[in-house]
């Protein structure tokens, strides 16, 4: 009864390809197969690992102060940090102008203090050749209200 059980579980495996079965020429094929396969899965997993990447967002620091801060992938030159000087609210969009450029650190982080207006609301985002990051918002207000859009 046991070694039926082993025999079925060995040649399920076999007809599955995880074990490699004893004659060469039927072995070939679905080794070099699934090593094509493998190499295909590898290399789209390794494409999308170096894929940029540009993350932002905007932290409030010890002493009011506000800092967007993010991380950049590939890790080479500078970001741009913009800040949106009008914006159409019926289009939902917004013209941005540069406001700084932040070196990037060696695990590529980088960091720009902006600022919010007493009034009104400002939006930031941080642009990178074609990558660009989220849109954040800065305002001044009191519990219970939200930013107005710029």
């Amino acid at each position: 009864m046991r070694a039926s059980r082993l025999l079925v579980a060995v040649l399920a495996l076999a007809l599955l390809g995880l074990v490699p079965s004893t004659s060469s020429a039927s072995a070939a094929k679905p080794v070099g197969a699934s090593a094509g396969r493998a190499a295909l899965a590898v290399s789209a997993e390794r494409a999308a690992a170096k894929a940029p990447r540009l993350t932002a967002k905007i932290v409030k620091r010890k002493g009011g102060k506000l800092i967007m801060t993010g991380i950049i992938r590939p890790k080479k030159g500078p970001v741009v940090v913009e800040r949106a000087t009008s914006c159409n609210r019926k289009k939902g969009t917004c013209n941005f102008s540069t406001y700084r450029k932040s070196k990037i650190t060696k695990k590529g982080r980088y960091s720009v203090r902006v600022y919010a207006p007493r009034k009104g609301a400002w939006a930031w985002r941080a642009v990178k050749g074609d990558q660009v990051s989220e849109v954040w918002l800065t305002c001044v207000k009191t519990p219970g209200e939200s930013c107005p859009i710029p």
